[in-house]
């Protein structure tokens, strides 16, 4: 069920060095879910704090060969979770990359 919980990583560059790492999360997940999940995923890791924001749905434009004017399109609400890590831990995104 852990697979479920952490959608992608949001993968910047000015966050590569940060001791906050940032990942895209199921909208239903709490902190536990979270936390459990990333220690499943990453199993030398140590997690001070996780914060969560909800991000609402939001209006887009879309382009198109269809649309001449541009017609409105939805983006689909999300949940971020900001992850900080206890000083000394990282986490290597390219080892999961398979």
């Amino acid at each position: 069920m852990n697979t479920h919980i952490i959608i992608k990583p949001v993968l910047k560059t000015f966050l590569s060095k940060s001791p906050i790492k940032v990942f895209y999360v199921a909208r239903t997940a709490n902190k536990q879910q979270i936390e459990d999940a990333l220690y499943s995923l990453f199993e030398d890791i140590q997690i001070l704090r996780i914060n969560t924001v909800n991000l609402p749905a939001k209006k887009v434009a879309c382009r198109g060969k269809r649309s001449l004017r541009g017609a409105m399109g939805l983006r689909q609400a999300r949940k971020k979770a900001y992850v900080k890590l206890a000083p000394g831990y990282s986490i290597n995104f390219s080892d999961k990359a398979s």
